[in-house]
């Protein structure tokens, strides 16, 4: 009499179903975490981006404003714009005794569209910097930066331009940080260089 060989059977006859359920459920597990993974890594890797990024667009403006102030003979914040607006006039030119040295440039921060805006023109004849009155629209300037907010203060907000000294100005502001909710918070100060006593072309306020 010949006996079936039974381990030959138990080898050949394959893959359960249930078997296959229980593989399946596992594999499924651990693509899940796998693809949880890299979308962690791919969020955070946007968000690293994303922060550089504003931080880049912000130090821009900074270094924008601290250039105009460095240079400039007189500077104004009017009080009718409750901080949001600065008009300096800046020097561009070697010899500041002539008006072709001198340039009349104002900042104003719209709250309405979240930008900050600029303007510049010659010190001469009606310069584009004067009779700013509030309510401005500033919506044919140069836009240096979006998604610019107020600085907290308290319960209060900063003014994003106020008097530094006798003769400098800040500049506080928050940027958003792509489309996320936060934000970074920029601040500068800068007191303007003597620039003589003689200056060419007319006031800029």
């Amino acid at each position: 009499m010949v006996r079936p060989n039974l381990e030959s059977q138990d080898t050949e006859r394959g893959v359960t179903l249930v078997e296959l359920l229980v593989y399946s459920v596992l594999l499924m597990g651990v693509l899940a975490i796998a693809g949880s993974i890299l979308l962690s890594a791919a969020t955070s890797q946007r968000d690293v981006a994303a922060m550089a990024n504003a931080s880049d667009q912000g130090q821009v403006g900074v270094r924008l404003f601290e250039r105009s102030m460095r240079n400039a003979a007189s500077v104004a914040i009017p009080s009718t714009h409750g901080g949001d607006l600065l008009i300096v006039k800046t020097r561009v030119g070697q010899d500041g005794t002539l008006a072709a040295s001198w340039v009349c440039r104002a900042w104003h921060y719209d709250a309405t569209s979240r930008q900050l805006r600029t303007i510049s023109g010659p010190a001469t004849g009606t310069p584009v910097t004067r009779n700013l009155t509030a309510p401005l629209n500033s919506s044919t300037w140069r836009v240096v930066l979006s998604g610019v907010s107020r600085t907290p203060d308290g319960a209060s907000v900063k003014p994003v331009f106020s008097a530094q000294g006798a003769s400098g100005a800040t500049m506080d502001f928050d940027l958003k940080i792509g489309t996320s909710a936060s934000r970074l918070t920029f601040a500068s100060a800068a007191i303007p260089r003597p620039q003589g006593s003689t200056i060419g072309g007319v006031s800029c306020t």
